[in-house]
C-alpha cells in the first residue's frame, strides 16, 4: 500500500532501532556486508547522526541490521542505483540534489 522506498524506510527504521533523521540520512557506501554473515548488514553510523555526536569524538557507531531488515537495506540500495545518484538512501526529490529527503518523510507518509 505504500511507495516502496518509504515500505522499505519503515523496516529499516524498525529494524534498525535508531531514529528517523538517521535513518533517512543514510548512504549506501555505510553498510557492508561481510561473507560469514550473508543475511547481515553492519551499519556504520557516523558521529554526527547521534544524538550529542559532536561531543562524542569521531567514532562510528556500528548497528547490525539482520534479516528482513538487511533485506530492506538491500532493496533501498537498489531503488537508489540511479545515474547522478549521491548515495543516499533515501535522496531529495530532485535528482540533482546531493542532500537527503526531508526529515519528515516518514512521518507525513504514515500521518
Amino acid at each position: 500500500m505504500l511507495d516502496p522506498r518509504i515500505a522499505y524506510g519503515i523496516q529499516l527504521l524498525l529494524a534498525s532501532a535508531q531514529r528517523r533523521r538517521t535513518v533517512i540520512g543514510a548512504t549506501r557506501n555505510r553498510f557492508k556486508r561481510y561473507p560469514e554473515t550473508p543475511d547481515e548488514e553492519a551499519w556504520y553510523v557516523p558521529p554526527y547522526w547521534r544524538k550529542s555526536g559532536s561531543k562524542r569524538g569521531n567514532r562510528y557507531h556500528l548497528v547490525p541490521v539482520v534479516s528482513w531488515g538487511a533485506k530492506a537495506v538491500y532493496e533501498l540500495d537498489k531503488l537508489s542505483d540511479f545515474e547522478g545518484s549521491s548515495g543516499c538512501l533515501f535522496p531529495a526529490r530532485s535528482r540533482n540534489s546531493k542532500k537527503p529527503a526531508d526529515d519528515g518523510v516518514l512521518n507525513d507518509t504514515l500521518r
